[in-house]
């Protein structure tokens, strides 16, 4: 879609000696930029070391390359890519218990079949791989218990914690992220597999089946009587279905004829490739492309070029917290610029993307364009994930209850009420500060406060008269915020402090002034 309306454009209206717009915002502060890239790089925080580090005079630029190698990165690309990928559900038809595990592993169980084809992604992006492989790869990643009930054989370390990388031993093609049991269990409604081509045509390549235009000038399947002839005739069921069968088509050996079978759902059928024909009456192919089955999926998925596009849209989407315009395709054009002049690797596209005034922005400047003042976000809001991270940094205090993690979790927990998606109910998250997020800030910053000084991560015995006390808050204020506290803000905290501890004691007064930093929204903002 970007390339298209791009060529639309005109490759020679644009003046190339044209002078560069002037900057309509006023940029981060290195610090501020620093959390920023730390919390959309690795979902943490920067230590006092990095920010000591930049104060002595460490490039950015240094600091944002070790974020984008560290173990973190990957499991960062996991959650932000979730959040478009939307595989992380408690909508699957298999419990923990009709597979063999325990109820007490039922939230491990699905976590781990909604974060395969997620893991794969990241493990493609964090390792420098051409993203074109996230379609090709012979191999997937599994924990244990995926291990234990898919056909799958563990191979080598992944670098990812508690995951390996594995491959399939049923027979099923190469296909990468298109052939994972994480994709065929999420996408698993009926209609010949039609959904699941659907959601990969829009996860892989931004074609959105959805947003095509449909009109019916008569009550036409009606009429037909014969659902796949009128798919196959009717000019406004052609207009999705004479791409979308084929793929589905091609795809066939994943079809299930039992939804509660353990075998059914997980097994490739390669007996049933050839039955997409019959049934759709379809050949498999790749828009309008034939195919030799799902064996030839992974070159014509790698060769089309809406593949990289929609790479660059949806980490674009994912960095910059907001929906993309007509008016963000220039700069667009500009980043699969990089991103393809960096081998089609994610950290290329990521440095790129951060680079951009977009991303740098911490206010817009006096008379810049009201459309703009919309469109560009200066703060961006910790996503539940990001919350739950940074409080444990700063903590060690994890939300479970129950088995669950109530910051990624919808039965038991909150992670919608604190802005995260609950697929397929809610498909994006929210980018608002809501009094249901605000609700959740405050229980999870009572009870980790509490946690931070029983714990030790806060040392609760430092009182007022200590030499040490005012270096612990400025500490704080650092590790928290990523700036040096003023005199007004160390002693408004100070007397805080002391009201507290005059009602109850030193660690109270700790805990209290740690849960009131977690609800200030230079917390949780960014």
């Amino acid at each position: 879609m970007i390339a298209l309306l791009l060529a639309c454009q005109g490759a020679g209206t644009q003046d190339s000696a044209a002078p560069e717009a002037a900057p309509t915002t006023m940029p981060l502060s290195d610090a501020a930029l620093l959390r920023r890239l730390s919390l959309d790089l690795r979902g943490t925080l920067p230590s006092e070391d990095e920010l000591d580090a930049l104060a002595g005079g460490e490039d950015l630029a240094a600091l944002r390359a070790a974020m984008l190698a560290s173990p973190e990165h990957a499991e960062r690309l996991v959650m932000l890519l979730s959040e478009q990928w939307l595989t992380l559900t408690e909508e699957y038809p298999l419990t923990a218990a009709l597979v063999g595990f325990s109820s007490e592993e039922e939230y491990a169980f699905r976590r781990a079949v909604g974060q395969e084809p997620l893991r794969l992604l990241a493990y493609v992006a964090a390792n420098d791989r051409p993203w074109t492989e996230v379609v090709t790869a012979n191999y997937t990643l599994a924990e244990e218990r995926l291990l234990q009930i898919w056909p799958l054989e563990a191979v080598e370390a992944s670098g990812q914690e508690g995951w390996q990388v594995a491959v399939y031993t049923d027979g099923r093609p190469a296909g990468g992220v298109m052939t994972t049991n994480g994709i065929m269990w999420r996408y698993n409604v009926a209609l010949y597999g039609r959904s699941r081509a659907a959601a990969l045509a829009d996860l892989l390549l931004c074609d959105d089946y959805l947003q095509r235009p449909i009109s019916f000038s008569s009550p036409t399947l009606v009429a037909e009587g014969d659902l796949n002839l009128a798919t196959q005739t009717e000019p406004a069921c052609l207009n999705c279905h004479a791409t979308l069968d084929g793929l589905s088509s091609a795809l066939f050996g994943f079809e299930f004829y039992d939804f509660y079978s353990l075998d059914e759902l997980s097994v490739y059928h390669p007996e049933r490739e050839r039955l997409g024909s019959y049934y759709l009456s379809a050949e498999p192919s790749w828009y309008g492309s034939p195919l030799d089955g799902a064996a030839a999926l992974p070159a014509a998925a790698a060769a089309d070029s809406r593949l990289v596009d929609c790479a660059v849209r949806r980490f674009t989407e994912g960095l910059w917290r907001r929906e993309l315009a007509v008016e963000d395709f220039a700069l667009l054009q500009d980043l699969e610029a990089d991103f393809v002049d960096g081998e089609l690797r994610v950290s290329a596209l990521l440095t790129a993307i951060t680079e951009t005034e977009e991303y740098q922005a911490a206010e817009h400047l006096e008379g810049a364009d009201p459309l703009r003042i919309e469109r560009v976000a200066n703060a961006r809001i910790l996503s539940p994930s990001q919350l739950a991270n940074v409080v444990e940094q700063l903590t060690g205090y994890r939300w479970w209850y129950l088995g669950y993690d109530q910051m990624d979790n919808d039965t038991w927990g909150y992670r919608v009420l604190s802005g995260g998606t609950n697929p397929p109910y809610v498909e994006e998250i929210s980018i608002d500060h809501t009094v249901t997020r605000d609700l959740v800030i405050k229980r999870l910053a009572q009870a980790a406060g509490r946690h931070a000084v029983d714990s030790g991560a806060i040392d609760g015995g430092i009182v007022l008269e200590d030499a040490a006390f005012e270096e612990a808050l400025i500490s704080l204020h650092r590790r928290m915020y990523t700036a040096e506290p003023d005199a007004a803000w160390l002693a408004e905290v100070t007397a805080l402090w002391e009201d507290v501890a005059a009602l109850a004691d030193s660690e109270q007064a700790w805990a209290s002034i740690t849960s009131v930093m977690i609800r200030d929204p230079a917390f949780w903002s960014y």
